[in-house]
């Protein structure tokens, strides 16, 4: 059965659940990280990014996710704070996210298994801006800031019809 995650009805609203609750004698959280953070110091104007990363990873591995979901959502995050840095979340704007799924668009080299190195696709775009739309929606909720996606337009994508195989095919295949 899946992890039990408390309502934001049912936490107690002094502090987020995200960094799982590690309550200590000394009064810290257990944020991922070797060092603990203080009760005190978590705030959205002074949440790094990598420190937020975390908490949402987590949070997604305590709703159940399947491992590979949640490494996509954690390669996904980790890229975007490597373009734009180790900022405190609160503090970051739909432009900067505009010109961050520009540059993905138009000016990043993947770096596949294969050494193709075509540019991504729709689809992969709008996963981007999808996990992106995650965890802002994640940190709106866990820190009462703006979420600066609501004004970050979704790419746009042609979904392909994949033609399913007859009977007659697959009798074939199995044969």
């Amino acid at each position: 059965h899946s992890p039990k995650v408390a309502s934001p009805e049912s936490r107690n609203a002094s502090f987020p659940h995200f960094l799982f609750l590690d309550r200590t004698v000394t009064g810290c959280l257990t944020t991922g990280f070797k060092s603990k953070t203080p009760f005190s110091s978590i705030s959205s104007n002074s949440l790094p990014l990598l420190t937020a990363i975390t908490g949402f990873v987590n949070y997604k591995t305590a709703q159940g996710l399947s491992q590979r979901s949640v490494d996509s959502y954690k390669r996904i995050l980790d890229q975007w704070a490597e373009y734009g840095g180790n900022k405190k979340i609160a503090q970051i704007t739909d432009s900067e996210i505009n010109k961050y799924l520009v540059y993905m668009r138009t000016e990043y080299v993947p770096r596949r298994f294969s050494g193709n190195t075509r540019a991504l696709s729709p689809k992969s775009l709008r996963n981007i801006w999808i996990t992106l739309c995650s965890f802002f929606t994640w940190a709106h909720t866990e820190f009462r800031f703006e979420n600066p996606m609501k004004s970050v337009p979704g790419p746009r994508f042609q979904k392909v019809d994949v033609e399913p195989f007859t009977q007659e095919e697959i009798e074939r295949m199995l044969k």
